[in-house]
């Protein structure tokens, strides 16, 4: 076997365990000291609304995610939407400050008319920024071509953009949106948002490069690199609801789509570099399995598990290989400071400092958090 092959394996059987090739970013010390199962307040979460739109730009985390981006240490969100706030910027959470900023100023209130609508892509013609929606948990980073890919369709109007009366202009399908993070620009797929459903789930899969994308009725995979998307399965499962979660697993190569604590479809991805898409029901979950409403979770590979689903004040781990969750109390710091539930879909997983961030929200109030999770004694 040549020294490139095997190289490659390696690569492959590297990225299946994940591991993945070493990034030099540096720890932050703040977050390396946060203590076992507790959950550190960073700050209240602050952002700047459009020029001239007086609406909460807080409300970007209606609906709506973020995602972590290991490539540049730093975590990405886009949202918004509909009732929402209307802002289009990316905002990015920096580990360095341990604070939130825009990547760049968002469309103004004053150009978000229709005459401005690019409805082929969706998105402003004079910023080239896709219009804000509801991201639920169809927002990824593809580390393949270094892009932040927006799946889901413009999904309703609110208070900034220009509505006549009769039919709402913003409910259409337009194209994929891939955001640089570095240069910050936006361009658009040649593969549209239609076909599967908004409010479905998606995940990368390092491996092959694909994005699988789930809903309650179907299965697609999208090729970040040729831009294609192909419908693999047809789902009989009942029950799986909408607005939920796709999380990658790597010790095993699969993924798992929670749709509630009870209800687990696992993904088979094969062994090789293609993608075989075998499913089946999780059967037998044992623990403390929680009743989920619309949250957010991520995979933990110093733990091996996937963790989140936080409600008043409780972390819930799931062990996909023992088929078990825990339930964790977090331990807040400051002493006595109100976690409460994560806001929707904002939880990600920080490789670097080994922490979970997620954002909270309480009427006006929306806070940071770090927590390290640790599994309970044997």
């Amino acid at each position: 076997m040549s020294w490139r092959r095997l190289g490659g394996l390696l690569g492959v059987a590297l990225l299946c365990m994940g591991v993945g090739p070493a990034l030099a970013h540096d720890p932050n010390p703040i977050l390396q000291a946060i203590p076992a199962n507790t959950a550190l307040d960073l700050g209240p979460y602050t952002c700047r609304s459009p020029e001239d739109d007086p609406s909460d730009c807080v409300s970007i985390t209606a609906y709506s995610r973020f995602v972590y981006d290991r490539l540049n240490h730093q975590i990405l969100m886009f949202g918004g939407g509909h009732a929402a706030t209307h802002r289009t910027d990316v905002d990015v959470f920096d580990f360095s400050t341990l604070t939130w900023g825009s990547a760049y100023p968002s469309t103004p209130c004053s150009q978000m008319r229709l005459s401005n609508l690019d409805r082929v892509r969706g998105g402003w013609t004079s910023t080239g920024h896709p219009l804000a929606r509801h991201t639920y948990d169809m927002l990824v980073m593809a580390d393949n071509i270094k892009r932040l890919l927006v799946l889901g369709s413009p999904n309703g109007h609110g208070g900034c953009p220009e509505s006549p009366p009769g039919k709402d202009q913003y409910f259409f399908d337009g194209k994929i949106a891939m955001y640089d993070p570095v240069a910050k620009t936006w361009s658009y797929s040649k593969a549209g948002t239609d076909g599967w459903e908004d409010f479905g789930t998606a995940e990368y899969d390092p491996v092959s490069g694909l994005v699988v994308v789930m809903d309650h009725e179907s299965v697609w995979t999208y090729n970040p690199v040729t831009q294609a998307k192909t419908p693999r399965v047809a789902l009989s499962f009942r029950g799986l609801g909408y607005a939920k979660n796709l999380v990658y697993f790597p010790p095993t190569r699969r993924m798992y789509y929670i749709a509630d604590g009870n209800l687990i479809v696992e993904i088979d991805l094969g062994d090789g570099p293609s993608v075989k898409l075998r499913m089946r029901l999780v059967d037998d979950i044992k623990g403390d399995v929680p009743q989920l409403a619309e949250t957010g979770f991520a995979y933990d590979p110093v733990n091996r598990i996937i963790g989140g689903g936080v409600l008043d004040g409780f972390f819930y781990a799931f062990d996909p290989v023992a088929r078990r969750w825990t339930r964790q109390r977090m331990t807040p710091q400051p002493a006595g400071a109100f976690i409460g539930a994560v806001s929707y879909h904002t939880l990600d997983y920080d490789p670097v400092n080994h922490v979970f961030i997620f954002l909270t929200r309480q009427e006006s109030d929306a806070r940071t958090w770090a927590f390290r999770y640790s599994p309970p004694a044997k």
